[in-house]
Formats: structure tokens, C-alpha cells, sequence
């Protein structure tokens, strides 16, 4: 890659332009990735918890990417008076033999395929911009907005200060939010009031995105006892205090996966600090996190509400490899995962989506995955049956959900990229050991970032990554990059720095442009990608945050009719934020069940058109999401039992849409399965009912699956198989609401058949609530 004073003007105001603009973009960065870790929901500002990580992420990407675009153009216009002003680039002579550069080439292809994975998604508004908003770091506006911090700290961080403000950055972040965890587990929390939980989740909404990020900053906080400081016990004291306030924070996480991974990342520093460095300053490093660990031992050991979680959880790793019984439903710890791996590799084999596709879109699944952030949807085909409703949006392994959402391009893509960076790891301390230069200022920055790359890498495969951590784990990739260049600059400084080539020595590979051609096409590039960024953000993020802190500001209003405009004008603004539209839904549908009862029946009628037509116009977005559609499954059937029974075979369509949408899920397969026998579709009622009770096995009993086959099989005059299925419903949950309706059905059958004495019993039994 060309060094930024190559690409520089000659003439005596450019420069400084230049150096704005790279000192613009650097800040931007470094802002970014100190913010997007610590920034949340403070006070109730918007309401959603990772609202502000996003904007910040997606302004600081997008002023970054203007910025750059517009400096290529300033740079091409400067060229006009230059002789040579023409651009011959030969990919295969500018990589070379370095792993670095082949490792941005694989990005390059990474990048790639996402696009092409979003093109081919199954609902590609949800690819780009993502379904949940708790669901972050995996939609193409999110991903991109990563590639560019990535590219930013790759090729601007060029020099030690800026890699050390980097490292600075890390390590300033890990110990606020370490402190912040801290508090929280010994129940003091008034910015977010999240004191009290068993793991702490400091300021990054989940434990393991909080355990995940310690696990880079250990190792950065280390790399400091090697440096040296005018007031070094000063100095001393602050590394040992903030190292002891990270170790602390990252046990009362509670995560497994980070326990072992900052094991990792810590085993990876000492082999490089002893590759580099003396025995004299090994062992310094080794005695300040031997006190910072007793520090952190001290923290722990003192009285808290919630007690020593992390002892209880590191006992537990070796229990995780036996997880015994017979349940299917996936649970906490390394038992749930490899419930979740199995099933994702299932997938793998088979690329079921919740679409009718072509057979040419069916044969690039597997090259280009499902979409981003659609694992959700195709998960339930192939997972293992589960008791509850949780929903499984990302595979517990940052490769396994490339391969689901970006497909085997994306993921080979991304290995390939790591795998290169791994080795630039290693090419760089051998280097830097056969240079004999021991831990020098460059040695510190390697000690402090490296570590932690590779640390980072084996958390991802269990971890559940996040913008939160992931902002700062894509600026590590970069890192990687920026210290190899540096280094081989270091070692090499004779190396050519020229990549223009001749038509004699250039592959196939090479590319040749005139400065015109080039100031044209970047012009207009900058243009238009200056128009889609400022278009996206103002249309995408500015409205919706604007939203969310209208209803931050009265979603809690004393008044309700204050609170109800809150909600309402929230919704109007942003109808595409699913948590907003549905929980508005379910207040009119509630409010309207009140007016029925009340006798109004105009405004119950009013109120639950409202609420549908809410839900109709978000499922035009996301037609599979399933709260969107269990709320329009309990609107057409609070209409048909009010007497509209045009809504009636609506019902039965939106239930048999959800059991075969969510198959793995037999509660919403046996509600299915009432659903139709309610419709009089009786046979299709059975073969649902016996979809649910095939589970019962391995997740539990399913009263209802059984009081719906009961009541089908009663209605197509079996009647002695009836009895014995609604008697086993009553038998399966006692005093759950299938053996009530069982109890109530039983009851009509013994009163036709004029037993009155079990007509009375089943009668009293069905009337409890």
C-alpha cells in the first residue's frame, strides 16, 4: 500500500488539507470506538438500549467514508500538473508475499459477500437494515459501517502514536466499563438500573459482549508494564489498579467462553513478551498481573448481594462436556451450544427458507448463505424441539453464523482473512526477535494489541458478538495490518515503496487509468455514495432515533392520555421498529377487550382495527416475524369468537402459516392444531396435535395438543378415541387451560350421552381458571 506522503500534492496548501482530513478521519475513529463500548441508554435519553452505540457507529462510518471519497478526488484534481500522473496497479506485485495485504484482498472478498448475500436474502430490507435492534453487528448497514473503522485503523494507523492512542483507547474503555460492572455487582447501578443481576453487564446490554471485550483489554492493560514512564510508581500503581478492576469485571461476567479465551489472550502475551523482551522484563509483566490478580481476588472476595458467581462458573466449565437427560431445549454453557451447532450444521446441508424460491436462488444458498441477520427464520426448520419460545438469532460461533447468513464464500472469505492476520501475527515477532530489538516502543504496541486479536479470535467461537465489542474487535483486524506494515517498514527501509508497475513486469492482474478516468469515476463516486450516506442516515437513523426519544420522554407520563399520544406518535414516526408496533398492538387489543366487555362495541371494533392494521402494514416488511404474527393470529380469533366469522379461515391460515414457519416450536404447533379444530378443519387439527405430543419426550407435556385432537376426533364422531384424548390432556397438566377446555368437552360428550354424574364432575373440574 502506497504511504499516504506518496499520494500527496507538491504544491504548499494541499498538504495541510491532507493532513486535516487524516487527522479528521483518525479522530473520528478513535471517537467512535471509545464511545460505541461505554454509551447507552443513560437516564432514559432514547428507548432502546443499544440505540446510541448504533448512531455513533453508523455517523462515525459514514463521515469517515465521505471524508475519504472526497480526499481521493482532491487528489486526482492536484495530479492534473504532475508528469506521471497516470495509475498502473498490479494487485499481484502490491501484495507480494505479505500476508497483510492479502488479508485486506480477502476482506475485500468478505465485503463481497455480504452484498451478494443481501441481494439474495429472502427479505433484503431486513438484511440491510436489520429485523430486532437488539440484533446488532450482523445487518449489511451495520457490517459496513464495521469495514470502514476496519480499513480507517488499517490504512490511516500507520505510525506508533496513533496505534498507541489506539491501544490507549482500549485500555481506557475496559477499565470505565470494568469499574462500572464492578458497581453494578455490588448493587449500585443509578445510570442504568441494572444492579442485582447475577453477571454484571456494565454498560454493553449482555454479559458476554462485556466478558468479550475484557478479554481484549487484559492483555493492551499488561503491554503498559514494559513501558517506561517518568513517574513510574505512579504509572505503576495506575496499570496495577486498572488491570486489577479488569480481571475483577470480566469474573463477575460469568462467561465461560471469556474465561477461557482471556486465558488464551494472556498465555499468547507472555509468549510474545518472552520472544521479544529479556527474562528481567517477563517477569515484570508476570509480577504486576500476579498483583493486579490479588487485587482483583480482594474486590471478589468482598460481600456483595449476588455472592462469587464467577468461582461458580469457572467450577462448572469441566460439567459442561456432560450435560446428560434427554431434554432438547437448549439451555446456558456449552450444552446449548452444541444443541445449537448441531443444528446449524443440519442446515448447512439442506438451506430451508421460510420462501418459495427459484431453483436458481435455491443453488446459491449455500455460496451466499440465507441473508444477513435471517438465521432466525431458518433456524426452526432443523432445530431440535423447545419447550419455550425463545428465539435463536445467531449461531453461538461467529463462523458458523457467517456460514448461515453470508454462506461458504462469506465464510472462507473471513477465515481466510483471519488466518492471514494470524500469520502476520507470527511473521512480525519473528522479525522483531531476529532483529534483537527487544521491547521497544514498537514492541509495546505489539504486545498490546496482538494478544488481544488473538484472544478476541477464540472468544468468537462461542460468543455471541455484538456492535458493542465488535467495533472494537474489526479496529484490532485493522491493527494487525498497521503493525505489520510498520514493522516491515522498521526492518526494511530500503524496500521499494513504488507499486506503479510496467506492461513487461504486470500480470494479469495489473490495472492501468488515466488521471482523467480516475478523477471522473471518483468523482462521481463520491457523489453518489455522499448522497446515500447522508440519505440513510438522516432517513434511517436520525428518524428513528427522534422516535425512540419522543416516547423516552413519555412512555412514563403520569397522564395516560399523554403517555397513549407518546406511544402513538413513536409508532407513526418509526412503524418499522417492531418493538414499538407491538407493543402498541397489544395495547389496543387489551383496551379492546374491555370496551366488548363494557358493551361498546363500536369502539372494541374501532380499537382492534387499529391494532390490526398496525400489524398488516408491518407484515408487509417482515412477513415472518413472530410476535407480528401471533398478534395478527389472536386479533382474527378474538373477531371470529365476537361473531365475525368471515375472519374465521384467516385464522386457520395464519395458524398452519406459524406451525410451518416455526415447526421446532411445538406450543405454537399445538395452539395451530386448536386453531383448526376451531375452523372445522378437523383432520388438519390431528396431524398438528400430533406434531406437538411427538415432542413430549424431550420437552414436555402438551395438554393442549392432546385437547385439540381430542375435540377434533370428537367432531368427526370418533368418539371413544376423543374420550381417551381429552382424558389424557386432563391427566398431562392439571388445571392447565387444555385439560380445563379437555374437562369441558369431556363434559359435553357425557351429558349427550346422559351420564350425568361424569357430565357434573367434568363440568365442576373444567370451571377452574
Amino acid at each position: 500500500m502506497p504511504a499516504r506522503a506518496r499520494n500527496r500534492p507538491a504544491n504548499s496548501s494541499a498538504p495541510n488539507a491532507y493532513e486535516r482530513i487524516d487527522r479528521a478521519i483518525i479522530w473520528l475513529t478513535l471517537a467512535a470506538l471509545f464511545i460505541v463500548p461505554l454509551i447507552f441508554s443513560f437516564f432514559d435519553i432514547v428507548s432502546t438500549f443499544t440505540e446510541l452505540k448504533l448512531i455513533v457507529l453508523h455517523f462515525a462510518a459514514g463521515s469517515i467514508a465521505i471524508l475519504w471519497l472526497w480526499q481521493i478526488v482532491l487528489q486526482r484534481l492536484d495530479s492534473r500538473s504532475a508528469t506521471n500522473n497516470e495509475l498502473n496497479w498490479d494487485l499481484v506485485s502490491w501484495a507480494g508475499r505479505s500476508p497483510a495485504r492479502w488479508a485486506l484482498i480477502a476482506a475485500g472478498a468478505w465485503v463481497f459477500a455480504q452484498l451478494a448475500a443481501t441481494l439474495l436474502s429472502p427479505l433484503p430490507v431486513i438484511s440491510l437494515f436489520g429485523g430486532d435492534e437488539a440484533r446488532t453487528g450482523y445487518n449489511l448497514y451495520d457490517s459496513l459501517s464495521l469495514t470502514v473503522i476496519f480499513l480507517s485503523v488499517a490504512l490511516r494507523f500507520r505510525t506508533r502514536r496513533y496505534l498507541e492512542l489506539l491501544a490507549y483507547t482500549l485500555i481506557s474503555t475496559g477499565t470505565i466499563a470494568a469499574a462500572y460492572g464492578i458497581a453494578q455487582h455490588f448493587g449500585w447501578d443509578p445510570i442504568g438500573g441494572n444492579a442485582g443481576l447475577n453477571r454484571v453487564i456494565a454498560s454493553f446490554g449482555n454479559t458476554l459482549n462485556f466478558g468479550g471485550y475484557m478479554v481484549m483489554t487484559i492483555p493492551a492493560t499488561l503491554a503498559l508494564a514494559s513501558k517506561r514512564f517518568d513517574r513510574k510508581w505512579l504509572w505503576a500503581a495506575i496499570i496495577i489498579g486498572s488491570l486489577g478492576l479488569q480481571i475483577a469485571g470480566i469474573w463477575f461476567s460469568g462467561g465461560r467462553g471469556p474465561f477461557i479465551a482471556v486465558v488464551a489472550s494472556i498465555i499468547t502475551f507472555f509468549a510474545i513478551a518472552a520472544a521479544l523482551g529479556t527474562t528481567k522484563q517477563t517477569l515484570r509483566s508476570l509480577a504486576f498481573f500476579t498483583i493486579s490478580s490479588v487485587i482483583a481476588a480482594i474486590i471478589v472476595a468482598l460481600p456483595s448481594p449476588r455472592g462469587d458467581i464467577g468461582l461458580e462458573r469457572a467450577l462448572s466449565i469441566g460439567d459442561q462436556f456432560n450435560p446428560g437427560g434427554t431434554s432438547t431445549d437448549i439451555g446456558g454453557g456449552l450444552s446449548g451450544r452444541f444443541n445449537i451447532w448441531g443444528s446449524t450444521l443440519q442446515l448447512a446441508t439442506s438451506w430451508d427458507v421460510p420462501v418459495e424460491e427459484s431453483v436458481f436462488t435455491s443453488a446459491l444458498r449455500p455460496l451466499f448463505g440465507f441473508g444477513p441477520d435471517m438465521i432466525v427464520y431458518s433456524f426452526p426448520f432443523k432445530g431440535q424441539p423447545q419447550s419455550g419460545l425463545g428465539m435463536v438469532d445467531h449461531a453461538h460461533s461467529y463462523e458458523l453464523q457467517l456460514l448461515m447468513e453470508q454462506g461458504f464464500i462469506g465464510l472462507i472469505s473471513f477465515l481466510l482473512m483471519a488466518g492471514l492476520l494470524s500469520i502476520a501475527v507470527l511473521a512480525v515477532v519473528r522479525r522483531m526477535r531476529s532483529a534483537g530489538r527487544g521491547i521497544d516502543s514498537t514492541g509495546i504496541i505489539v504486545l498490546a494489541l496482538l494478544p488481544a486479536f488473538l484472544g478476541k479470535m477464540v472468544e468468537l467461537q462461542s460468543g455471541v458478538a455484538r456492535i458493542s465489542d465488535l467495533t472494537m474487535n474489526f479496529a484490532l483486524f485493522g491493527a494487525v495490518i498497521a503493525i505489520y506494515e510498520i514493522v516491515n517498514l522498521q526492518l526494511n527501509p530500503d524496500e521499494p515503496k513504488t507499486t506503479r508497475t510496467s506492461p513487461s513486469t504486470s500480470s494479469n492482474l495489473a490495472f492501468s487509468a488515466s488521471n482523467q478516468m480516475l478523477m471522473g469515476s471518483s468523482l462521481i463516486a463520491a457523489i453518489v455514495i455522499s448522497a446515500v450516506v447522508l440519505t440513510t442516515f438522516i432517513g434511517w437513523d436520525v428518524r428513528r432515533i427522534s422516535a425512540s426519544a419522543a416516547l423516552a420522554a413519555g412512555h412514563d407520563d403520569p397522564v395516560l392520555d399523554k403517555r397513549a399520544k407518546a406511544w402513538a406518535d413513536a409508532q407513526a414516526k418509526a412503524p418499522e421498529r417492531e418493538s414499538f408496533t407491538f407493543h402498541l398492538f397489544e395495547e389496543y387489543h387489551k383496551v379492546a377487550k374491555e370496551q366488548k366487555a363494557l358493551g361498546n362495541d363500536e369502539e372494541a371494533l374501532r380499537l382492534l382495527n387499529v391494532g390490526r392494521n398496525m400489524l398488516l402494514e408491518y407484515e408487509k416488511r417482515d412477513p415472518f416475524e413472530l410476535d407480528t404474527q401471533i398478534g395478527l393470529s389472536k386479533i382474527t380469533a378474538t373477531l371470529a369468537s365476537w361473531g365475525y366469522l368471515e375472519f374465521a379461515q384467516e385464522l386457520a391460515d395464519r395458524s398452519q402459516k406459524i406451525a410451518d414457519t416455526y415447526p421446532s416450536y411445538p406450543t405454537l404447533v399445538g395452539t395451530a392444531a386448536t386453531a383448526m379444530t376451531s375452523v372445522g378443519l378437523h383432520e388438519l387439527a390431528i396431524e398438528f396435535a400430533e406434531r406437538a405430543i411427538a415432542t413430549e419426550p424431550t420437552t414436555r407435556p402438551w395438554a393442549k395438543a392432546w385437547y385439540a385432537k381430542g375435540r377434533a376426533l370428537f367432531n368427526l364422531g370418533r368418539v371413544d378415541e376423543a374420550i381417551a384424548a381429552l382424558t389424557t390432556a386432563t391427566e398431562k397438566e392439571p388445571g392447565a387451560e387444555g385439560a380445563l377446555l379437555a374437562h369441558q368437552v369431556l363434559a359435553q360428550i357425557y351429558k349427550e350421552y346422559g351420564d350425568d354424574a361424569l357430565y357434573d364432575l367434568h363440568t365442576e373440574l373444567g370451571q377452574g381458571d
